[in-house]
């Protein structure tokens, strides 16, 4: 089977809502941090969820957002989608600055 795949990305309007760092020790003793965005899904179906931020991606502000998802495998072998990036429809990134659900 030799068909050409090319890379697709799904693309998706996100409202975080507020960014929330968790952090703390794995079951194996390692430290972890990580950004998680409570965020609102537009589309067909309104869902809410969470949004984990990749290492090193800008804190987005409270706002309208165009999510951009790529295919990866995640380490219990599952295949699901990755954030790649959020683009502001109605926001600005607010560099370094947080907002939490005690802010909000």
């Amino acid at each position: 089977m030799s068909e050409n795949i090319k890379d697709q990305n799904l693309q998706v309007l996100v409202e975080v809502i507020a960014v929330d760092n968790k952090s703390g020790k794995s079951k194996s003793g390692s430290d972890y941090s990580m950004e998680v965005c409570q965020c609102i899904v537009r589309g067909e179906k309104v869902l809410v969820g969470e949004l984990i931020l990749p290492k090193g991606h800008p804190i987005p502000a409270p706002g309208l957002y165009r999510a951009e998802f790529e295919v990866a495998v995640s380490f219990d072998k599952r295949i699901n989608g990755a954030l790649k990036h959020l683009i502001p429809v109605k926001a600005a990134v607010a560099a370094g600055a947080r907002s939490t659900a005690s802010n909000a």
